[in-house]
């Protein structure tokens, strides 16, 4: 990750799971805030990592799953220690009736590739689809389609993976006619392998006694009571129950979040991708803050998260995090960049990942305090080369580690009869360091940190590097 600064930056590390958009493939990763790599997870389709605090422990959580270049999967939600072990797994079995709209193998749990909010009752909300046939008699849809996505959304406990809320767009007529979705049928909607998704809900956030959602092909938000039924609608282009003000217009988003909340005032953040399905960008891709008046049914803008003269065009995904500086977050989703804006909205930092820029994405970016103690010990490798020791250390994971000691011996690899040598400063994901004359074994200890004299096991120096 290459990382410029502009400004003073919010601490923390930085946590994403970059992919890439052909194939589909990545690892949740860990930066530190100069964009040196600290723990980089399995491989495989990973996407919206990040840590949260569950029961008081400050835990990660990723989802990972078979998932498509159509914006939908079938998946389950990973929570690990901060020693990097899995403790729990959210899933959503086929007890719920699920229909996949995904060629091959039954999938085990059907979550989506979208949003997953830990909440503070130890819960997490997550979304899924089901390819549902309909009659057209009883839903209002275009003529021709007969299959569509029943988007859902569920709040699921953590510990237990039972499910203690579940909303089904089908079942909430109310919400969203399937004839005003902006998303165009094409040649979805005739059978289940490509039903039409008309609705596309990609973001769950608690809100009051119920739920904020957003629904990225209806280019709105929802306000949803505990008893399912919908509260209000914010239409990113009309207004829906509000009226828009200047610049507050929005179409294809992703990740609402309560930023502030009175009885007659709400301030969210949304990322703006600017875009509707199928057709051009209505102004270049941004973070929004926006502030509804519950009173007068306005819309405001609080703030935009751009740089005018870096316009980025975001086809999908991204995010926008609010840092308790009053600095802002932004993972560009399908644009390989993340931002960090301060409290006036000037851009401070920007980051940039992927040697092919236009073949990799973040989906989300998220900055935040992370103390990483793997389970595994440091790793070190050591070769001669030109009459000299070659040692490089590194520990996937750990974190603040400053140093590295470096102890070698002569005698085999029973790590007795060792002598300590020297201590180099940690530099990067793997230091190396260059010791004069020819070691047999060597062995590193970490100092500093939470991990500090943690050692890894005694090697042997290779012959040559």
């Amino acid at each position: 990750m290459n990382i410029t600064k502009y400004g003073p930056t919010e601490p923390g590390y930085i946590f994403t799971a970059p992919s890439h958009l052909v194939t589909q493939g990545g690892n949740p990763t860990i930066y530190d805030t100069d964009g040196e790599l600290v723990w980089q997870g399995p491989h495989g389709n990973m996407t919206y990592f990040r840590p949260e605090i569950l029961h008081g422990e400050q835990v990660l959580v990723y989802w990972s799953g078979m998932a498509t270049s159509r914006g939908f999967g079938h998946g389950a939600f990973h929570v690990l220690n901060n020693a990097y072990e899995e403790i729990y797994r959210v899933t959503l079995s086929e007890d719920e009736g699920f229909v996949s709209g995904l060629p091959g193998e039954t999938p085990k749990s059907y979550i989506d590739v979208q949003d997953g909010f830990v909440t503070e009752r130890g819960t997490i909300l997550v979304g899924a689809v089901n390819a549902t046939r309909i009659d057209p008699q009883q839903v209002d849809v275009p003529d021709g389609v007969e299959w569509i996505f029943n988007d859902l959304f569920y709040e699921i406990d953590i510990v237990s993976n039972r499910v203690l809320f579940r909303w089904s767009t089908l079942e909430h007529p109310e919400a969203a006619k399937p004839v005003d979705s902006l998303k165009p049928v094409g040649n979805d909607g005739k059978n289940k392998e490509n039903p039409w998704d008309f609705m596309h809900l990609n973001g769950f956030v608690p809100y009051g006694e119920g739920y904020l959602i957003s629904a990225n092909f209806m280019g709105a938000l929802y306000a949803i009571g505990k008893d399912g039924a919908v509260q209000w609608k914010l239409s990113g282009l009309t207004g829906g129950d509000f009226k828009l003000g200047p610049d507050t217009q929005f179409a294809g988003q992703h990740n609402p979040r309560v930023i502030k909340q009175t009885s007659d005032t709400l301030t969210i953040s949304v990322y703006n991708d600017a875009k509707v399905p199928n057709q051009t960008f209505i102004s270049p891709s941004s973070g929004l803050l926006l502030d509804l008046n519950f009173t007068s049914r306005t819309v405001s803008l609080n703030r935009k998260l751009d740089d005018p003269s870096e316009p980025f065009y975001t086809e999908s995904q991204g995010n926008c995090q609010g840092l308790d500086n009053g600095h802002f977050f932004v993972g560009r989703g399908s644009v390989p960049e993340i931002e960090e804006y301060d409290a006036k909205g000037k851009c401070v930092m920007r980051a940039t990942l992927g040697y092919e820029p236009y073949f990799w994405g973040t989906h989300t970016a998220f900055r935040l305090p992370w103390v990483g103690k793997p389970n595994t010990a440091p790793e070190v490798f050591a070769c001669l080369s030109h009459g000299a020791t070659m040692v490089y250390a590194s520990w996937n994971g750990a974190t603040d580690v400053q140093a590295w000691d470096i102890w070698t011996g002569n005698q085999g690899v029973t790590g007795e009869d060792v002598e300590y040598v020297t201590t180099v400063g940690k530099k990067g994901f793997e230091t190396e360091a260059r010791l004069d004359g020819i070691h047999s074994t060597v062995t590193v200890k970490a100092v500093g940190g939470p991990n500090d004299e943690r050692q890894s096991e005694h090697v042997r120096v290779r012959q040559s590097c």
